[in-house]
């Protein structure tokens, strides 16, 4: 993947979360943990499978809403 690409995708989840914080306030730490569980959970996979696929994919995407559901409860 181009660094530029990289780049682009940063800013715009970058500006997703700051938009969370200015419309939900509080609530919008769900979406960090969201994102945080995602990029948490897909580490470990993709070295020992040394790619991606749609079930890592789909793996740490259920995972990382279950973050974000925990949070919104502590929330």
């Amino acid at each position: 993947m181009k660094k530029s690409h990289v780049v682009i995708r940063s800013v715009v989840r970058a500006a997703g979360i700051a938009a969370g914080f200015l419309l939900l306030g509080k609530y919008g730490f769900v979406s960090v943990a969201v994102l945080g569980g995602y990029l948490l959970f897909l580490i470990r996979p993709v070295r020992s499978l040394k790619g991606m696929s749609g079930d890592v994919s789909g793996y740490a995407m259920t995972l990382a809403e279950l973050c974000g559901i925990a949070v919104w409860a502590l929330i």
